[in-house]
C-alpha cells in the first residue's frame, strides 16, 4: 500500500533512549468536522502533523477517501496515546504506551448528537452543525461513520503492519484510544475490529 509521506514535528527518533520495540498499535479518530460528505481535508491533518506548537502526533492517518498520511517510519515513536495505560496480552499493565507502539488515526470527528433545535440535524462535540455523512447509531450512540475507503485501507495498512512487527499478529496487540485511557471514546463502535483483527492474524 502505498502512503503519502507528511513532515511531522513531535516525535521520538529511532534511536532516543526512551524507544522500546514495538508491541501495540493504538486506533483513534482525529476529532475533525467534515466540510462535506466524505470530505478529506489532507491540508488540516498535514498542519497538525506540522504543527510545532502541539503536543500529539502519529504515525498514519487515513483520510476519509482512503489516502492514507505516513508521519513517521516505524522505528520512530509519536505522541499519541500520552497518559494511557495499556494491560498487555499476559495481564500486565504498561505504562508510557508512545514508546512502544505504533499510531492510526482515521480523519472522523466521531461522536454526534442530536441538534437541540429539534431539526432533525446533528452536531458534533464542538457544538458546530453536522456536515459528514448520515450518521450512525450503534447501541445508544451516534457517530460519524467511517467511510467504505477507511475500513478497506485500515485493514489492509493493519495487515501490512503485521507482516513488518511481528508482535502485531496478534489482534490482543491492537486496541483503541478507548481501551487504553479513561475519558477517550475513540475510535468508537463503527471501528472494523473484527476484519482488522482476522487480517492480521492471518499474516503467517
Amino acid at each position: 500500500m502505498d502512503t503519502i509521506r507528511v513532515p511531522c514535528k513531535k516525535l521520538y527518533r529511532a534511536g532516543d533512549a526512551r524507544v522500546i520495540p514495538v508491541e501495540c498499535a493504538v486506533l483513534h479518530w482525529t476529532g475533525s468536522p467534515p466540510r462535506a460528505p466524505g470530505d478529506a481535508n489532507e491540508a488540516r491533518m498535514r498542519a497538525w502533523l506540522a504543527d510545532d506548537g502541539r503536543q500529539t502526533s502519529t504515525h498514519f492517518v487515513i483520510l476519509r477517501d482512503g489516502r492514507v498520511l505516513q508521519a513517521a517510519e516505524l522505528p520512530e515513536r509519536t505522541w499519541h496515546a500520552g497518559g494511557s495505560t495499556w494491560v498487555d496480552p499476559t495481564g500486565r499493565a504498561r505504562r508510557g504506551v508512545n514508546a512502544m507502539s505504533i499510531g492510526i488515526d482515521l480523519e472522523n470527528v466521531g461522536i454526534l448528537r442530536r441538534a437541540p433545535d429539534g431539526s432533525g440535524g446533528f452536531v458534533d462535540g464542538y457544538g458546530g452543525a453536522y456536515k459528514g455523512a448520515a450518521p450512525v447509531k450503534i447501541g445508544d450512540v451516534w457517530c460519524e461513520p467511517y467511510t467504505a475507503a477507511q475500513a478497506e485501507q485500515v485493514v489492509v495498512l493493519a495487515a501490512q503492519l503485521a507482516t513488518q512487527v511481528r508482535a502485531l499478529r496478534d489482534g490482543r496487540r491492537w486496541v483503541g484510544h478507548c481501551d487504553i485511557q479513561i475519558g477517550k471514546a475513540d475510535p468508537g463502535p463503527a471501528m472494523p475490529w473484527a476484519a482488522l483483527r482476522a487480517a492480521v492474524e492471518a499474516v503467517p
